[in-house]
């Protein structure tokens, strides 16, 4: 089922994204977020999403419906090609994608929480958005059924773990060339770092599954 929020919940839900980017997702008061957001409510974000584990939710459902729009455009694009898209290609679609979720400050906050997402909550059992199919990720599933199309050799299950780990290395790429350029650091272009994150996946991504010592 396609999700769908509110004025109100979208401003709260951008708030808090920008939030937990900037000082942890365990770090901010929920009342924090939701005065930031304009409400006169403090007590908005348990209105509207119940918890803090809600609104995290919340932020994830609203970010992959964005990105889902974004690779199925990808997708199409590559499907009026005269030939069928390579494993490149293919994970320019699930990497690159990432790059328009930005703020007005050419940032990007969504890969600065999804970074403490994917390794302090996700690992304590904090679903995604993404991991149904239906709905609001029938693009991103559609690109990962294609990606293991291109590596017969490794196994389904791998080949979506070495996936998790290489998009928690690009968002992390992402986060940064942010800080990088927000506090004056040195650092090259996003495009040739995004560039080169595409050859470090493809080489990984299809290096050959490891013997079991047992």
């Amino acid at each position: 089922m396609t999700t769908r929020f509110k004025p109100s919940q979208i401003k709260l839900i951008l708030t808090g994204e920008r939030l937990f980017s900037e000082q942890g997702v365990d770090g901010v008061p929920l009342r924090e977020i939701a005065l930031a957001a304009g409400q006169a409510n403090n007590t908005a974000v348990h209105y509207h999403f119940g918890s803090r584990e809600g609104l995290i939710a919340a932020i994830s459902a609203y970010r992959i419906a964005e990105l889902d729009r974004v690779r199925g455009r990808m997708l199409a694009d590559l499907a009026r090609q005269a030939k069928p898209a390579d494993l490149r290609e293919l994970l320019k679609v699930l990497f690159l994608s990432q790059l328009e979720i930005a703020d007005d400050r050419g940032c990007h906050p969504y890969a600065h929480f999804m970074v403490q997402y994917l390794t302090r909550h996700r690992p304590s059992g904090t679903r995604h958005a993404s991991d149904m199919r239906d709905g609001d990720s029938q693009s991103l599933h559609a690109l990962l059924d294609l990606i293991e199309t291109r590596l017969p050799a490794i196994p389904a299950r791998l080949v979506r773990q070495r996936l998790e780990l290489l998009n928690l290395s690009f968002l992390a790429m992402l986060v940064r060339n942010d800080n990088a350029r927000l506090f004056g650091g040195s650092c090259r272009s996003l495009a040739t770092d995004a560039a080169e994150m595409i050859e470090m996946a493809l080489g990984a991504i299809s290096v050959p599954v490891a013997v079991s010592d047992g």
